[in-house]
């Protein structure tokens, strides 16, 4: 595909902003309709919240451009750089040209997910799996639901895991399941006392930050160690027979789009989400493409995952992993405030007015939605492989599937260009390779499991 024509379906993806059907709906008006046009579906009208007669739509009290960029940085990046250097062992330097393209993936079909958010200068009160209902009613909200939930419960329940083997490791005094413990207390702080993904922002900032840091670490060391390794160590171009292995590892690296209707929901300014990803995709592309080129630059053939792993041991390697415990941990309030804003929006908690009622019944909500997601963490074996597998799953029917569907279900394929429909088309083919591939990975590692527990 030509690059004139990636802008040309890039462009359409852009059109987040309801400008245009706002104006469409004031000209039906001054012409005599007297309503605004209706929504194509009957079972989105109770989700509809309406933008108002302007043509920007602006959120006094949302979160500014950067508070978005902090919390979509900050949920990507961070357990992506520790595995991208590997990722290049498996396929070669023909690894980078694809990670680049994974993150034009993410990007497009993140632009597409919001789309689907706006009709007629409406936008649906809503998230993601409203987009199911929109598209394909109940059953499509439901399917959404189980890989959405999957996800963002999934995932803090592996970062509790994480901080926990890492804490134990590092400090000591607990094991691992009374680490998550108290890990879980600390993250159920911020959780109750911070609403919405705007006052999470601060949070996701040193989240954003700390992913940095790892990032200067590992390049500096590499860097340094580079004469060390040199002429020591073989690369590749091109290894077709492991290449399908890294495929996964480079699609998923750019995991997060769940995130993203509640980022845009949030922000003061909606219109400027396009803008931002493509600032959120770019970051996390150079700090992925740095990662990834030097160390396996450096280390090649005997590069390993996590790349720490590769690090020379001391206080430098140490202070590596106080950093990203730091990072998932701070990570865990955004993906479970981003959990939360369905049951509340549904029970009605969460209101304007922001009553007493309202602010006991969301802290009762959050704690057991806390205490459920420790619990997990603590009790359910093999949890991180069977996550893997799930999330192999889930994910790429998040990040590749769903929004390319959705999308084309909602506003139709009439009028497209074979270009964007071709690249539609790739798009759900490369997802759903790296979906099987991943899949496959992860059931062998699962029976693995299991026939030791065994033993």
């Amino acid at each position: 595909m030509s690059r004139a024509d990636y802008k040309a379906i890039s462009a359409q993806a852009d059109a987040v902003e309801p400008t245009a059907s706002l104006q469409q709906q004031q000209h039906a008006t001054a012409s005599g309709s007297g309503s605004a046009t209706p929504v194509e579906s009957t079972e989105a009208s109770s989700l509809i919240e309406v933008a108002g007669s302007k043509e920007v739509v602006v959120h006094a009290s949302g979160a500014s451009n950067n508070e978005a960029l902090y919390h979509i940085v900050c949920v990507i990046a961070g357990t992506g750089i520790l595995q991208i250097p590997y990722a290049l062992r498996l396929s070669g330097w023909i690894g980078l040209p694809v990670l680049l393209f994974a993150a034009i993936v993410n990007d497009y079909t993140g632009k597409l997910l919001v789309r689907c958010l706006y009709h007629h200068g409406q936008r649906i009160n809503g998230g993601y799996p409203d987009i199911g209902r929109i598209a394909f009613g109940s059953v499509g909200e439901g399917i959404v639901q189980v890989f959405y939930n999957t996800i963002l419960v999934g995932c803090t329940c592996l970062y509790l895991i994480l901080a926990g083997m890492n804490l134990e490791t590092l400090v000591g005094v607990l094991d691992q399941k009374a680490w998550i413990l108290v890990c879980s207390a600390v993250i159920l702080v911020p959780f109750i006392l911070m609403r919405t993904l705007k006052e999470v922002a601060i949070i996701s900032f040193f989240g954003a930050f700390a992913s940095i840091v790892v990032v200067i670490i590992v390049v500096a060391l590499g860097i340094i160690e580079f004469p060390e390794y040199n002429g020591r160590v073989e690369h590749t171009m091109f290894d077709f027979a492991k290449f399908p292995y890294a495929l996964g590892t480079f699609s998923f690296s750019y995991g997060g789009n769940y995130v993203y209707a509640e980022v845009e929901r949030t922000m003061a300014n909606p219109q400027a989400f396009p803008l931002v990803l493509s600032r959120a995709m770019s970051i996390i592309t150079v700090m992925y493409m740095l990662t990834g080129a030097v160390a396996y630059g450096t280390y090649g053939d005997l590069t390993l995952s996590p790349i720490l792993s590769n690090l020379p041991q001391g206080w430098v390697t140490t202070f590596s992993i106080i950093v990203i415990t730091a990072h998932v941990l701070l990570a865990c309030p955004l993906l479970v405030t981003t959990f939360s804003a369905g049951p509340e929006r549904a029970l009605g908690l969460d209101e304007p007015e922001d009553t007493p009622r309202q602010k006991l019944g969301r802290a009762l909500l959050r704690t057991l939605i806390m205490v459920f997601i420790a619990v997990v963490s603590i009790t359910v074996p093999f949890f991180s492989d069977l996550m893997t597998f799930l999330g192999a799953v889930a994910n790429t029917m998040l990040i590749f599937v769903f929004p390319v569907v959705f999308y084309y279900k909602i506003f139709g394929v009439a009028g497209r260009g074979v270009a964007e429909l071709a690249f539609a088309g790739l798009i759900i083919a490369v997802g759903i390779m790296g979906g099987c591939i991943g899949g496959y990975e992860s059931l062998v590692a699962l029976y693995n499991d299991f026939v030791n527990s065994r033993a």
